[in-house]
């Protein structure tokens, strides 16, 4: 008995630290941002209530690989289910072609990060306040109003740099108004949001990430490598709802079915 006793106190022991970072993450977060806040002088609007043309104000791109014609179809009746009808399709850089000597896996992910550089480099900034860039496999999951709303939230309030729609946040997070929540270790580039001054930011960040994973590392995947912009200089936040999730389909860089996330 005494073993499962010990492996059970230490499985509990894990758990309250879990806790504790989390919460100490929630706490270092929050303070971050009211710093933020006093030192700029920025605030967060409340609720983003002036949000029925808040689509119209950003741009929107969609990352799809050119033999990809079945998510090219679904993200267009995706974006004809919001009523958006001015979007633009970025070829994806086929990873796997242009790096034929380098792992599937590694290859693939190379793509995706000169893909989304591409995409931001891509954005007309003289005529939007935002960029939406997207993965081909996004779904949307709540009607036009919500999508909008949080939109607005994000373009009225000026210290929030990234907006990301479909995600997983693995690090602290904290609910700043009655829409959106700040986020630390967000994973899943599904869907996101940037202001003009993040796109220097974020191409630089996922840039830096080529090398390792032309090397097989791991560690330079786009959503491993914009982290730490989320946890000094900026801030991320993402729907307090569920707005959009990369839906279940073949991958073409894990070479398998994935499930919805």
């Amino acid at each position: 008995m005494t073993i499962p006793i010990a492996i059970a106190t230490y499985r509990k022991s894990l758990e309250i630290a879990k806790r504790r970072r989390r919460t100490f993450r929630h706490v270092l977060l929050s303070i971050r941002w009211n710093f933020a806040l006093l030192k700029k002088r920025k605030r967060a609007l409340p609720h983003g209530e002036n949000f029925s043309d808040a689509l119209s104000k950003i741009s929107v791109s969609v990352i799809n690989l050119k033999h990809r014609k079945d998510r090219y179809e679904a993200f267009s009746r995706e974006m004809a289910s919001l009523g958006i009808t001015d979007w633009t399709r970025i070829e994806a850089v086929n990873g796997k072609a242009r790096f034929p000597e380098t792992d599937g896996f590694f290859a693939g992910s190379a793509g995706c990060t000169l893909s989304h550089i591409a995409a931001l480099e891509e954005v007309d900034w003289s005529s939007c306040q935002g960029a939406m860039i997207c993965e081909d496999d996004v779904e949307f999951l709540v009607p036009r109003a919500d999508v909008e709303a949080a939109v607005a939230a994000f373009l009225e309030s000026p210290a929030i740099d990234v907006l990301a729609l479909s995600c997983r946040a693995r690090g602290g997070s904290a609910a700043i108004n009655d829409r959106l929540r700040l986020v630390v270790g967000v994973v899943g580039r599904g869907c996101y949001i940037v202001k003009p001054h993040m796109v220097l930011p974020l191409q630089e960040a996922f840039a830096r990430g080529l090398p390792k994973l032309l090397a097989g590392d791991r560690r330079g995947k786009g959503d491993l490598m914009w982290q730490p912009l989320q946890s000094r200089r900026h801030f991320f936040a993402t729907p307090r709802l569920p707005v959009a999730q990369q839906s279940t389909g073949f991958s073409d860089i894990e070479g398998r079915d994935l499930g919805a996330r």
